[in-house]
């Protein structure tokens, strides 16, 4: 087999590329799978670690069911929610109150 440098160089090239163009195409899969924009964890009111669970101070969820401002008990869209580890429980990032759901 007479293979030449070049073509070595080349097929090592196209190698390392496909790899990059295989963790881009993951990358982009798991942001697709994302409920948010960023990759934010998404879940209902109820599914919502807390302390016992392992929550951390400051962690963020999309609260799927949370009320915006000025949206009826039952009736949330969703936001994003911190956690707050003095209280034990979640806030709105947006006004800085606890989530309703």
């Amino acid at each position: 087999m007479n293979t030449s440098i070049a073509e070595l160089i080349w097929n090592q090239l196209q190698g390392e590329l496909q790899q990059v163009r295989d963790m881009t195409d993951v990358t982009a899969t798991r942001t697709e799978r994302s409920e948010t924009a960023g990759g934010v964890r998404a879940c209902l009111y109820a599914e919502l670690p807390l302390a016992a669970d392992g929550a951390s101070a400051g962690d963020l969820y999309f609260c799927t069911n949370a009320c915006k401002d000025g949206e009826a008990a039952g009736t949330g869209t969703g936001t994003i929610v911190y956690y707050n580890s003095t209280t034990d429980t979640w806030y709105r990032v947006a006004d800085d109150t606890a989530v309703v759901i």
